[in-house]
């Protein structure tokens, strides 16, 4: 794991021990030793162990120093049961090995009888005083001990042995006794007492004497530790006086909580829980000052101040989807990325990580703590994501098991993150279709989140990781992430109501007050929380938001529910509706595009709404292909917007005005002579079309030379797309296309009266210049169902070519003529005379003569 983080202060302290001398007799030998030396080996465990030739008494003893406080620790073993015979005095600190004159400390183990105990003798000129016994009948049979002796002060002698076979521990003696001994030298050692059978039969091993320091050092916290919100533990370094301890005075916690009462730890007396009377807020570091605690020695601590942050599970909204590995590369591991947007340290203790279409889940059992804004990613194998994506040091992985993620191939999945209520946190619907179409290959790319704002399933939210990051980041901010400052975030539900959403939990009394809100025109009847979300308000309208509208709503004095204010917000309001037949038409096509270069398909919002895009589906009806338009967002009334697999390709091919409107869309296969294209819209569960062209490539303009890398445009919006004398040749002057901006061929019609037949212009010149290519003949007639033949003269009456042959006309349009004649050849330039009849079943007749004139290359 590169970084993990838990809930204690560590605050360091230093042991007060010095040592004076040990023996643990891997050296081989005992030189430093005194004394019957020939009666002892080292064994084959490194250990000390008589061996003696027959029954006797043996002496081994080393000189040592004997300061005010002392501590003895030493393992003994005695394989037989102890008597008067068989017997072991261990030399603490005398004067003299000859006990008869000695003075000092000794422990005497073996006697006769069964009730054997470890004694501490005092020594006088040799005479005997037994200052403490430990239990009867303790070392009545043989025993392997670890001893424990310790002399604190002029006065007090303790006593603990610790069994080798079983780890059992006994306190032998606790006791204060008189004054010490005056000593002029020092010797610790032992005395074998022993018959033959037993001559070999006494080992020792790890023998360490050291001087204690007198303590004069005040108690130090080393760890605090939130339990919940109403308990706190304070470890300290050393025992504590219990008085000072548990006097609630000596605590001061901020902001201020009364501390209800104090729970000692008396076997350990250097712990403590603290009982608040009430719960503490996770909206601040909170902060505790310790004062006037004592240690057993008197030593009283300074004061002492510690921060500390509340931990708290997360709720709806605390905790995001920020990133999702769900395709990895040949022998790589999935990963998910989470992040804290709460504001507050969340522990992510019990979090449920689920694949909702697979009923597949990994619950999160280690506490790990996530701070606010804090990224954490989790992955089967960290050294797998680390190999193949190479995070930075401080990139947040750790190693867990996940639950699989579904390689969608173009369906989407459902990936949850649960608390322990399994009250759903948050989620993501994640789809093939939101990774970059430009991309050959997803293998290894990860989902990236955009805006925290945002939410999570809203499609737009969504793509893929950028090639400078390996196509993926692991465990640190994502590299496609938009940088927001704004708190607050709102959508329309519907004409009447308004959703508002904040980042973190509000304060529901001022969400919840109409004065902190402003619509432009528009009142506000009524505001409802949302019972499962306390991030989210729904705003309920009096007079209802208007189709094609753009109106400002305002939002001021929020605070956060911790009392931080929020600044205030302004959001521009439009209601997004779906498309209807007529509201976008099909405006370009690019189907034949060059080698190695791209398709592209542009449409155009003709009516005064803002369409929402991410219902609409893109359809080749002839080959059945058909992809979703998987775009974000909304098309503003006259907005032109064109699609294409690689937008970069296309504006270095055609070099559009930088604000063309090209984005990156997945297309249906087009064919490059003639095929369908039609667009559809999906409203609850029913697809219906609301345009198609079927396009051919005889609808580009004759005297083309190639029509490969050409468009055709539409010229009218008011005309049917499926009219073929809608369409004509992007101009070269445009360099034959015109993605994501006005058509070159583009026709903006005037308006004629019922029955008026008229040029848009006289003049025109049809050399690809974009200005005037095309003449046409308006017409705007009273009644539908007439018949037009329209032919063009030359200024001497020769025909030329004829435009219209009993073409059925509708109410309003218009005929075209492309400079063409009936030779296919460019007419030259000179006056001619467009003469028409329409007539109609009822017997009406319209005829008359236009004058017009081609010219080229005009300015």
């Amino acid at each position: 794991m590169h970084k993990f983080k838990i809930i204690i202060i560590a605050i360091f302290s230093h042991f007060s021990i010095f040592g004076q001398f040990s023996d643990d007799f891997s050296s081989g030998n005992i030189d430093t030793w005194q004394g019957q030396q020939d009666d002892f080996i080292i064994n084959g465990n490194d250990a000390l162990q008589l061996n003696a030739s027959e029954a006797g008494q043996s002496i081994l003893y080393h000189a040592v120093s004997f300061p005010d406080s002392l501590n003895w620790s030493f393992d003994v073993q005695l394989r037989f049961s102890p008597s008067s015979n068989n017997n072991l005095i261990v030399l603490l600190a005398v004067d003299n090995v000859d006990l008869l004159l000695a003075n000092g400390y000794i422990l005497k183990m073996g006697e006769s009888g069964s009730d054997d105990a470890i004694h501490l003798v005092r020594l006088d000129n040799g005479i005997e005083t037994i200052i403490g016994s430990g239990p009867l009948g303790f070392i009545s049979s043989s025993f392997n001990l670890k001893i424990n002796l310790t002399k604190s002060g002029s006065d007090n002698w303790s006593l603990f042995t610790e069994s080798v076979s079983d780890g059992n521990l006994t306190t032998q003696l606790d006791i204060n006794f008189g004054d010490d001994i005056i000593m002029s030298q020092q010797f610790f050692g032992c005395i074998c007492n022993y018959t033959s059978s037993n001559a070999d039969n006494f080992i020792f091993d790890n023998i360490i004497i050291n001087e204690i320091l007198a303590d004069t050092e005040a108690p130090q916290l080393v760890k605090l530790e939130v339990l919940d919100n109403n308990r706190i533990q304070l470890d300290f370094n050393e025992p504590l006086d219990e008085t000072s301890a548990t006097e609630l005075s000596n605590y001061i916690l901020t902001p201020s909580i009364e501390i209800g009462s104090i729970l000692f730890d008396p076997t350990s007396m250097s712990s403590l829980a603290l009982i608040l009377s009430e719960s503490l807020s996770g909206c601040d570091n909170s902060q505790i000052t310790i004062q006037n605690i004592q240690d057993i020695s008197g030593n009283i601590s300074a004061p002492i101040t510690e921060t500390f942050s509340i931990i708290e599970s997360p709720q709806v909204g605390d905790l995001l989807i920020n990133e999702l590995l769900s395709d990895p590369i040949s022998n790589g591991v999935d990963y998910i990325e989470i992040i804290n947007v709460s504001g507050k340290t969340m522990s992510l203790k019990n979090l449920i990580i689920r694949n909702d279409d697979r009923d597949d889940e990994d619950i999160i059992e280690e506490n790990i703590i996530l701070e606010a804004d804090d990224i954490i990613a989790f992955t089967p194998t960290e050294f797998n994501i680390l190999l193949n994506y190479s995070p930075p040091i401080d990139a947040n992985i750790v190693e867990h098991p996940i639950p699989g993620f579904n390689n969608t191939d173009g369906n989407a999945s459902l990936i949850l993150l649960q608390n322990t209520e399994r009250i759903i946190i948050d989620s993501y619907d994640y789809n093939d279709d939101q990774h970059d179409a430009s991309l050959s290959s997803t293998d290894g790319v990860s989902f990236e989140r955009i805006s925290t704002i945002e939410s999570t399933n809203t499609f737009s939210n969504w793509s893929s990781a950028l090639e400078t990051t390996n196509f993926g980041t692991p465990g640190y901010k994502n590299s496609i992430a938009i940088q927001t400052l704004e708190k607050i975030n709102v959508s329309i539900i519907n004409e009447q109501e308004i959703e508002v959403r904040f980042l973190t939990a509000i304060n529901l009394d001022l969400a919840l007050d109409v004065s902190n809100y402003d619509i432009d025109g528009i009142s506000i009847s009524d505001i409802i929380a949302d019972n499962d979300n306390p991030k989210k308000v729904i705003l309920f309208l009096n007079n209802g938001i208007e189709s094609g509208e753009v109106y400002t709503l305002s939002i001021d004095k929020m605070e956060t529910d911790c009392g931080e204010p929020i600044d205030a917000h302004e959001f521009e309001l439009r209601l997004i509706e779906d498309a209807e037949v007529g509201d976008l038409l099909i405006n370009e096509i690019l189907f034949n595009p060059y080698k190695d270069q791209s398709d592209f398909l542009e449409i155009i919002n003709v009516s005064q709404k803002f369409i929402r895009l991410d219902n609409l589906i893109i359809l080749n009806s002839q080959s059945g292909n058909l992809n979703p338009i998987v775009l974000g967002g909304f098309m503003e009334p006259n907005q032109i917007l064109a699609m294409t697999e690689n937008p970069d390709i296309v504006v270095e091919q055609y070099d559009p005005p930088a604000e063309a409107n090209i984005v990156s869309q997945n297309l249906p296969a087009f064919n490059d002579s003639d095929g369908n294209i039609s667009l559809q819209v999906e409203t609850m569960g029913n697809i219906s079309t609301i345009d198609f062209f079927d396009y051919d490539e005889n609808y580009h303009f004759d005297l083309l030379r190639e029509n490969e890398g050409v468009s055709l445009e539409r010229i009218s919006t008011v005309s049917e797309t499926n009219d073929p004398s809608n369409w004509f040749s992007s101009a070269e002057s445009n360099n034959f296309a015109t993605p994501g901006y006005r058509n070159s061929a583009q026709l903006i019609q005037s308006n004629p009266a019922d029955g008026e037949i008229f040029l848009e212009y006289q003049t025109f010149s049809p050399n690809g210049d974009s200005d005037k290519d095309i003449l046409f003949l308006n017409y705007a007639l009273n009644k539908p169902g007439y018949v037009a033949n329209v032919n063009v003269y030359d200024d001497s009456g020769r025909f030329k070519r004829q435009i219209a042959n009993n073409e059925l006309l509708s109410s309003d349009g218009f005929i075209r003529w492309d400079g063409i004649k009936a030779d296919g050849q460019l007419a030259p330039i000179g006056m001619y005379i467009i003469q028409y009849e329409f007539f109609h079943p009822d017997g009406d007749v319209i005829n008359g003569k236009k004058v017009c004139v081609l010219a080229q290359f005009l300015d």
